[in-house]
């Protein structure tokens, strides 16, 4: 059956057979003034100008033998100050500032012979900071306040033994806050805040420990509404921060989010927000918490968005973009399905087995049933419920309600059954109600009586025997007493020898649990120590295990280490087309190549999720590389072994020489994911070594 009203997204993507169409369909930045022109930045395949009046589209690339070319061919982000000049943050280009009329650009980079020059090519933000100037968002390098006049900049960046310092050097989000201060959203450290008056950041994390706390600390997005509260999208849910809230306010995928990691916010003119995420676009009301979810089956690009790609046009029109194209709409023209879905019973299982039609329990069909009869020995029992609509029944819904057990309404989510157990003799209703893939719930719910008979012994009949036996069994207790007492003393003596015995027993069993004991005790330690997937050390034993390293080292201060960060690419990929047990066979695989490529006195361990670290002493920057080059030449070659399909990762190297005194491992630790993620910028399958990605660069 196919719906036609289910495409209800444009959609804009690369043809392979269109000469003058886009140059990729994988989109990163977005802009427009309302004038008819979309700026269109992708992620490899430079800047695309779209004139939507016509249809035609002009791109433009880096070019290195034109200086008068544009930067870099990632593009992160874009801000157009007036008609004749856009200017354009790149990943690896610097920024560049193109003259419309003309057609030519003219690009600020990084001068390693000039310190008041930009800090990086690696741009991931840009916004205005008043006189010309910008606030750009750095990888790794720091929040930059830029003149584009004198070629100026002047950089903030994390200082160790400054608590009011920027939090993370690796800057996903600015967002400006008026003339007060500047939102920053981090990487790594969360969310921070500069207040202009004072010049100082404060910091905004998450506490597992405080409920009201930021829910992650990797913020990808945030927005201002039109009521002034901040939303701040993160690895692990949205966030609403009010101050005169405790703190934030975090929605998950309990709340109806349809997957955790938000990567952009925009608002529509009623007050909703859309939201991009890793599986899908949601839109969220925040005035009752409502959530409708849209996927590839409405004319998505995909179900994954990618991290800067989100605008709002001046006349409400949202554009995201992703990995396979643009999708383009204004929201108060989407269809809408309006038809409240009708609920019919589709099966009853007792003890988790159906119970056929015509038997005792269910005469005829369940849906033509108005009530059910259960003995006191059939109170687990599980109903089968659907809702008879089909323009997406992915995302249809369900509440149910045993009415004389439940007090409220229960959500079933995309769940079809509702299961009970051990519920008490009496009459109950089954209440279920759905909502099409729009949220328009049923009018009314569907519903059928359950009811559980008592046991025999709980009926009026049993009762009157009982009190007819009671008398007879007070006379035969005055017997069995009598009778008793002469028993008694030959019992002793046999309690005596018993117990004796018993003893004897308890002592051997005592030895026997003692053994036992020891040896569980023995494998907690070691469950604890090392990760159950791979079998090398978790993240809490690598750190102890350094933290005793360095206090049996006497010259700790002066020891030389490297430390080897290692990201798996792609990783979700792998899952998602391979299932996750290709997934985990994909981690053990590479664990065990990092054992069999270290030497015995290396620490390796899982950092979390497809990462894992390794602590290298006593190390050079040439032997760590070759170390690193090594594993990631062995892991590309493991087709065979995974399945056939490739497997590559991206590692980031940071050294600590014998002459960096007083510097602590959770700074090098932090350089070394500083040239992880340079890594992943470059093209992954690749490795580098902290304070040479930039000059690679420059070199290139």
């Amino acid at each position: 059956k196919l719906s036609p009203a289910r495409q209800r997204f444009a959609l804009l993507k690369a043809q392979p057979d269109e000469e003058n169409g886009l140059s990729t369909s994988n989109i990163s930045a977005l802009w427009t003034r309302g004038d008819g022109i979309l700026w269109i930045g992708t992620q490899g395949g430079g800047l695309n100008k779209l004139d939507r009046r016509t249809g035609g589209i002009t791109v433009y690339r880096a070019d290195p033998a034109n200086p008068q070319s544009l930067g870099g061919d990632t593009i992160t982000a874009f801000y157009q100050d007036d008609h004749d000049t856009l200017w354009i943050a790149t990943s690896g280009g610097g920024l560049s500032r193109l003259d419309i009329p003309s057609e030519t650009f003219t690009t600020y980079r990084r001068n390693p012979d000039d310190p008041a020059s930009l800090p990086s090519n690696f741009l991931t933000s840009i916004v205005p900071a008043g006189q010309g100037k910008f606030w750009l968002g750095t990888l790794g390098f720091g929040l930059v306040l830029f003149d584009p006049i004198t070629g100026k900049a002047q950089t903030y960046r994390h200082q160790a033994d400054q608590p009011a310092s920027l939090i993370d050097d690796t800057i996903n989000a600015l967002l400006l806050d008026g003339n007060r201060g500047l939102w920053i959203g981090t990487h790594r450290g969360g969310l921070d805040y500069l207040n202009f008056r004072s010049g100082e950041f404060r910091h905004a994390l998450h506490d597992p420990a405080n409920p009201f706390s930021l829910s992650d600390n990797t913020v990808f997005s945030l927005y201002h509404d039109r009521q002034g509260t901040l939303w701040v999208g993160t690895l692990s849910g949205l966030n609403r921060y009010d101050p005169t809230l405790p703190g934030f306010r975090a929605y998950h995928l309990a709340d109806g989010l349809p997957n955790e990691t938000v990567y952009g916010i925009l608002e529509d003119a009623a007050g909703c927000l859309w939201l991009s995420t890793a599986h899908g676009l949601a839109r969220l009301n925040p005035a009752d918490g409502a959530v409708l979810t849209y996927t590839v089956e409405d004319g998505l690009q995909s179900n994954q968005f990618n991290i800067y790609s989100a605008f709002r046009a001046p006349d409400g029109e949202l554009f995201f973009g992703g990995p396979q194209g643009l999708n383009v709409f204004i929201p108060e023209n989407l269809s809408r399905n309006e038809v409240p879905p009708s609920v019919v019973f589709t099966g009853f299982s007792l003890f988790n087995q159906p119970a056929p039609v015509g038997s005792e329990v269910l005469p005829q069909d369940i849906n033509s049933l108005t009530g059910i009869s259960l003995a006191y020995d059939q109170n687990v029992f599980s109903i089968e419920f659907a809702a008879l609509d089909y323009q997406n029944s992915s995302q249809n819904r369900y509440q149910y309600k045993l009415e004389g057990f439940d007090r409220d309404w229960l959500t079933a989510g995309a769940h079809h059954t509702a299961t009970y157990t051990n519920l008490n003799p009496g009459t109950y209703t089954f209440l279920v109600r759905a909502s099409n893939n729009d949220g328009v719930w049923s009018e009314s719910p569907r519903a059928i009586h359950i009811t559980i008979r008592p046991p025999w012994w709980r009926t009026q009949v049993f009762y009157g025997g009982m009190l007819l036996a009671l008398g007879g069994l007070i006379l035969g207790i005055v017997r069995w007493r009598t009778a008793e007492m002469r028993q008694r003393a030959r019992q002793l003596e046999r309690a005596v020898e018993e117990r004796t015995r018993e003893l004897s027993e308890a002592n051997r069993k005592l030895e026997e649990e003692i053994e036992e004991r020891i040896a569980v005790q023995r494998e907690l330690e070691r469950l604890v120590s090392t990760d159950p997937l791979t079998g090398v050390f978790n993240r809490g034993h690598f750190f102890a295990s350094l933290d005793e390293e360095f206090v049996q080292e006497s010259t700790r201060e002066h020891r030389r280490y490297a430390v080897i960060l290692l990201n798996v690419d792609h990783f979700k990929r792998v899952n998602d087309q391979y299932g996750h047990l290709v997934g985990d066979q994909t981690l053990i695989t590479i664990a065990d190549i990092l054992r069999k490529n270290v030497r015995m006195r290396d620490i390796v361990a899982r950092y979390g999720g497809e990462e894992f670290v390794i602590y290298m002493p006593e190390t050079s920057v040439g032997e760590a590389r070759a170390v690193a080059e090594r594993i990631r030449r062995v892991i590309e070659e493991q087709n065979r072994v995974l399945h056939g399909f490739p497997v590559t990762a991206s590692m980031g190297i940071a050294v600590k020489g014998s002459e960096e005194d007083g510097m602590r491992f959770d700074e090098v630790l932090q350089r070394a994911d500083t040239a992880l993620y340079a890594a992943k910028h470059r093209g992954r399958n690749c490795v580098v070594v902290y304070g040479e990605e930039e000059g690679e660069r420059e070199q290139n």
